[in-house]
This record gives C-alpha cells, sequence and structure tokens, in this order.
C-alpha cells in the first residue's frame, strides 16, 4: 500500500489551482530569508528546465513546513497604454503544511508596502490586487 503525505497532496492542489489562472505567470516563493521565482508558460509549464517543476514543488513543501508566502503575477492580454500587460496579483499564505489564498485587501497590503522602508506605496498602473477566483 502507497503512503501518500498530505504535504504533496496540497502542492498538487496548488499547482492546479496555479495552472486554472490563463495566460503567463510568475510565481515568487519567499521562506526562511529566501526568495526564488519560477515562470509559468502559458500552457502550464513551470520553469525553463525539466526540473524546475520537481525543484518547485521542493521549495513549496520546505515553505509550508516553515512558513512563507507565495505570489502569483499572472499576465492578461489586456494592455494599459497600448504597451503593458495588466497583472492580476495573487498572493498564498504557506504554513502548517497547508496553503491559504490571501483576500485582496491582504495582498494589496503586501505588494504596496516598501520593503526598505516599511512604508505604503500607492498600487503601480496596470497592476490590480485580487482575491483568487473560486
Amino acid at each position: 500500500m502507497k503512503t501518500i503525505k498530505v504535504e504533496n497532496v496540497m502542492v498538487e492542489q496548488l499547482i492546479q489551482d496555479i495552472l486554472s489562472l490563463s495566460g503567463n505567470k510568475i510565481l515568487t516563493l519567499a521562506y526562511e530569508g529566501n526568495t526564488r521565482s519560477f515562470d509559468v508558460s502559458e500552457e502550464g509549464v513551470i520553469g525553463y528546465e525539466e526540473n524546475h517543476l520537481l525543484l518547485f514543488k521542493a521549495k513549496i513543501i520546505s515553505a509550508m513546513h516553515s512558513g512563507g508566502g507565495l505570489v502569483v503575477r499572472q499576465f492578461t492580454k489586456i494592455m494599459y497604454n497600448d504597451r503593458i500587460p495588466y497583472k492580476n496579483i495573487y498572493a498564498v499564505y504557506l504554513h502548517d503544511d497547508s496553503y491559504h489564498w490571501l483576500p485582496k485587501k491582504s495582498v494589496e497590503d503586501i505588494h504596496c508596502i516598501d520593503a526598505n522602508t516599511g512604508k505604503k506605496l500607492p498600487l503601480e498602473k496596470a497592476v490590480r490586487c485580487l482575491d483568487f477566483p473560486n
């Protein structure tokens, strides 16, 4: 009988959630003072090398154990000033071998803080902080 760890199920569900979003995406994972980004193609391929999916899964599991966060930047086909694609921003809280999508207000609060000063910044043009669509 094969044992499936709960964390593996949670990671697979999180990946399915992310892949349910259309378009290209950038995933930025932060945990234990580390930051790592992964590109996701419109076709749902994570990274550019074969091992990037496994690396992403391993990093997510580590973040679920230690606590961390994941920001998902979804690039849309809607253009700002006919040049810059609108980006939808979602955020995930990782902890206790699980994950939770953050509400729009929390995503905006996180996204609009200057990392050096801690001061609130205005939301960038062509950026929308959103609740994850259910």
